[in-house]
C-alpha cells in the first residue's frame, strides 16, 4: 500500500489510502481519519477486509478507530476555530506548545478520549504541579483542553462526558504590581519622562492598543482618543471605545508630536530599531531597557513583569481612590461586563489610603452637638 495521501489543506488534512479491489485495480479511497498514521492503518484494514472477501471470508463490522486524546488535539486544531478567537495562529500555536510540552510527555496524549475520566485528568494536572508549572499556567491549559472536549462532544466526534468537569483548578494569588502614587509623582517629573508612560498611567490604555494608536486617533479639540486596533489587529474585546484626554496629558502629547518619529502609519509610539522608526510585528515589552532605566532614576520599583501593565494597574488604583466610579472605570479600561471581577482585579490599595478612608468614619458626636438629657418618667 502507497503511503498515504492528502488532498486537503495542510490544516484541513483529507487523507486517502491507495487500495488494490478484487478485480486487480487500484483505487484511491477516502479515509476520514484525522492524521497520516491513522489513515495508515485504516488502510492496512481495509486491504485486509477485501483480501478476505476474495477468499470467502466475511468482512469485519466496520470500527472506526479510537481516537486517543493527541489525535483529538490534533483534530481540533484542524477543524476548530472557535467563535471568540481573534488570533487563529497564535491559538493554534499554544494548542501546540500545550500537546507538545505540557500534555503528551506525561502519558495523557496516548489514552482513548472516550475513555478519560476525572481522575486521570487530575493525575494529570497534579504531575504537572509536581514539576514546577506555574498554578495559572496548569489552569490556562485545564481550560483549553476542556474546550477541545466540549467541542468535540458538540460534533459527536465522542461520545462521553467532558472529563475536565468538576476538575478544581488551582488556586493563584493576583499579582500586586501597582505603583504608588508617590512613585507616579517621581515618574513624571523627569524632565525626559518617555510620553508613553504619562500616556499610560493618565489613560490605562493596553500594551497591544498603545503600540496601535495613531495620531489621527487623537482628537485634540474635543478632548478624546479613540482606540480602535491593537499592534495587530482589532482591540481585546473587538470594539473601538473612547477615552477622555485628560487636560495634564494633552500639553505632553502635543509636544511629543513635534518629535515623534515619522512612520507611514503615522503611530503615536513607534518602535525604534538601529535608528528606524517601525510599527510593532509581535508584542514586545515596550523599550524595556529604557523604560526600565528611567524607573531606577525616579526611584521607582522595576522589578516588574512588565511595566506598562503595572502601570495600567496603577491607573486603575489611583481612578478609583480619587474617582471611586467602577462603571467609569470599566469603560475606560475597555472591561465589557458591568461589576467586572477582572476590574476588581485590576484596584489595588495601599494601606495609607485604608488610613484615610477609615479617618472618614467616627463615633463621635460633633463638637457643636447638643446632648439632651432625657427626663426620666415614672
Amino acid at each position: 500500500m502507497a503511503k498515504p495521501l492528502n488532498r486537503g489543506k495542510k490544516d484541513r488534512p483529507n487523507w486517502y489510502c491507495h487500495i488494490k479491489h478484487p478485480d486487480g485495480k487500484w483505487k484511491w479511497e477516502p479515509s476520514k481519519q484525522p492524521t497520516s498514521e491513522a489513515a495508515k492503518r485504516w488502510g492496512i484494514a481495509r486491504q485486509a477486509d477485501i483480501e478476505n472477501i476474495k477468499v470467502g471470508i466475511l468482512p469485519r463490522a466496520p470500527q472506526t478507530p479510537a481516537l486517543t486524546v493527541g489525535q483529538l488535539i490534533e483534530r481540533s486544531l484542524a477543524e476548530y476555530h472557535g467563535p471568540k478567537v481573534r488570533k487563529l495562529k497564535q491559538n493554534q500555536d499554544q494548542r501546540r506548545t500545550d500537546l507538545a510540552q505540557r500534555i503528551a510527555p506525561y502519558g495523557l496524549a496516548d489514552l482513548h478520549a472516550e475513555k478519560v475520566r476525572a481522575g486521570d485528568i487530575e493525575r494529570w494536572r497534579d504531575a504537572l504541579r509536581k514539576e514546577g508549572y506555574a498554578h495559572g499556567t496548569i489552569n490556562a491549559t485545564l481550560t483549553r483542553l476542556s474546550v477541545i472536549f466540549a467541542w468535540a462532544i458538540r460534533q459527536e466526534i465522542i461520545t462521553c462526558r467532558n472529563p475536565c468537569d468538576g476538575v478544581k483548578r488551582l488556586p493563584t494569588k493576583p499579582r500586586q504590581d501597582c505603583y504608588t502614587i508617590d512613585e507616579v509623582h517621581r515618574l513624571l517629573s523627569l524632565p525626559d519622562v518617555l510620553p508613553m508612560i504619562p500616556m499610560v498611567l493618565y489613560t490605562g490604555i493596553r500594551r497591544g492598543e498603545l503600540l496601535g494608536l495613531r495620531w489621527e486617533d487623537i482628537d485634540f479639540r474635543a478632548g478624546r482618543i479613540d482606540v480602535r486596533r491593537s499592534y495587530d489587529g482589532p482591540t481585546k474585546t473587538d470594539q473601538t471605545r473612547v477615552i477622555p484626554l485628560h487636560r495634564e496629558l494633552a500639553p505632553i502629547l502635543q509636544a511629543w508630536r513635534e518629535q515623534c518619529p515619522k512612520t507611514p502609519e503615522g503611530l503615536v509610539f513607534p518602535l525604534v530599531v538601529r535608528g528606524v522608526a517601525r510599527m510593532a510585528t509581535r508584542s514586545p515589552e515596550i523599550t524595556t531597557k529604557e523604560l526600565r532605566a528611567q524607573l531606577a532614576r525616579a526611584g521607582v520599583r522595576d522589578g516588574f513583569v512588565c511595566p506598562v501593565h503595572a502601570m495600567r494597574h496603577t491607573f486603575a488604583s489611583l481612578f478609583m481612590d480619587q474617582v471611586d466610579s467602577q462603571r467609569a472605570l470599566e469603560s475606560i479600561l475597555g472591561h465589557s461586563t458591568a461589576g467586572n471581577k477582572v476590574t476588581a482585579g485590576y484596584v489595588h490599595t495601599d494601606i495609607k489610603t485604608l488610613a484615610r478612608k477609615l479617618d472618614l468614619m467616627t463615633l463621635l458626636p460633633k463638637p457643636d452637638a447638643q446632648i439632651i438629657p432625657l427626663r426620666a418618667t415614672a
